[in-house]
């Protein structure tokens, strides 16, 4: 038996998590990650790589890559190897299929100086990230093939209901 009604505790949850994953600073290094890594999307990524199912990729190559990239720069602008842009745009995947683990510690009031009514509280709460399995390039067709028949439904979509009908959205 719930002594709250139910219909609060999805804002409660949502009042207590964002301000952990705020604190964390994982979301938006798993936002950094994902857009410089994957800047050409699978498209671009096939046209100037030349991967196919036959691509392989060992734990070695993803090592080196990672020892060797810069954190702020976009691997498809520097002078890399196809591999290693495959491997950029392989990690990415990665980072764009994880799992977040949110433990929420019980608030803690923090007295007042004064003896009054405690003024503050105090969480340790902790944000994981887990399931960062690397991705194998034999998907690299798969979701090629996927990417294009989300296009062509979208642009089929589009021509049954108009563009205008559409929200724009951007990135920034």
């Amino acid at each position: 038996m719930s002594t709250a009604d139910d219909s609060d505790i999805p804002a409660a949850l949502a009042d207590r998590l964002l301000p952990a994953l705020k604190r964390s600073a994982v979301l938006q290094r798993l936002a950094s990650l994902q857009s410089s890594l994957d800047h050409l999307d699978i498209e671009g990524l096939l046209a100037t790589s030349g991967a196919d199912e036959s691509m392989r990729v060992n734990l070695e190559a993803y090592v080196r890559f990672a020892q060797s990239y810069p954190i702020n720069l976009n691997p498809h602008t520097l002078d890399c190897s196809a591999k290693d842009r495959i491997v950029a745009f392989l990690l990415a995947a990665t980072f764009k299929d994880c799992s977040i683990i949110a433990r929420l510690a019980l608030s803690t009031p923090v007295a007042s100086t004064d003896g009054a009514s405690p003024s503050s509280t105090v969480s340790c709460d902790q944000v994981k990230v887990i399931d960062l399995d690397p991705k194998p390039a034999d998907r690299l067709p798969k979701w090629a093939k996927l990417d294009r028949d989300i296009v062509s439904h979208f642009a089929e979509h589009l021509e049954r209901v108009g563009s205008e009908h559409v929200r724009k959205c951007c990135d920034g």
